[in-house]
């Protein structure tokens, strides 16, 4: 004789649950408009800005920050195998905010056999508090067509760079100068 199937009707117990989990989470999500935090802006060892703050404040302060510093660090290649460490300097003179997201970086660049100045105008973006350099396809007389995402951070810079035909990782420190060059101030 064969054993009549039975059916269980009972539901999952994480059922139980979800009406209580649906009331935590209701009771703690902010009405509509209304906005629901107790973060202030402190501001950090390196004078820079953790939490909101105003965009003027915070661009006044990546202008103060960044003029006459150097990115000093390194950057990888896709092409070289091993992700070998090449050195890399940047000298920033005294930049100055364009028009919308535009900024103007009068820079000598230099990594291996080159060394270049030459004014860029490129766009910096924010997450939130952090500024990010982003170029898209943008040609660099003397160096070629770049993309890349360099976000700047305490002093320190971080990205990833994209060239014809690769790419790589770029990060260092932003070190400070007390006189710009005079190669570099407009």
């Amino acid at each position: 004789m064969q054993a009549s199937k039975r059916i269980d009707r009972r539901l999952p117990t994480w059922y139980g649950w979800l009406p209580l989990g649906l009331f935590i989470f209701a009771t703690n999500v902010p009405a509509c408009g209304e906005e629901k935090h107790d973060l202030q802006p402190v501001e950090n060892n390196a004078g820079q800005f953790n939490g909101s703050a105003d965009r003027v404040e915070l661009e006044t302060r990546f202008q103060e920050q960044l003029s006459g510093s150097n990115f000093v660090g390194h950057f990888t290649d896709d092409l070289k195998p091993g992700g070998i460490l090449t050195p890399e300097k940047y000298t920033l003179g005294k930049i100055h905010k364009l028009q919308g997201d535009r900024w103007l970086f009068p820079v000598r660049i230099q990594y291996g056999d080159h060394d270049l100045a030459i004014p860029l105008a490129l766009p910096v973006v924010w997450a939130g508090d952090t500024p990010i350099i982003q170029l898209d396809r943008m040609a660099v007389p003397g160096f070629g067509v770049f993309s890349a995402r360099v976000l700047i951070h305490n002093d320190h810079y971080a990205g990833y760079w994209q060239g014809a035909n690769h790419g790589g990782h770029l990060f260092g420190r932003i070190e400070h100068e007390q006189k710009l060059p005079d190669s570099l101030v407009k």
